[in-house]
């Protein structure tokens, strides 16, 4: 799956989309072992806040 952006800062805040076929209903997204917060989410589309603590590389 397509993430975006592909980097962040540790301090968390950044907005990431992900984007698939099949992703409704999500429940939880992960950055390791800590939760995000899901902004939107649709069939193909997931935006989620990335939380402090780990910076966001892929």
């Amino acid at each position: 799956m397509p993430i975006s952006p592909s980097q962040g800062a540790t301090g968390g805040g950044t907005t990431v989309a992900i984007t698939g076929t099949n992703l409704g209903g999500a429940t939880a997204v992960h950055f390791g072992s800590k939760l995000a917060t899901i902004t939107a989410d649709t069939t193909t589309l997931i935006t989620a806040v990335s939380p402090s603590g780990r910076a966001l590389s892929r």
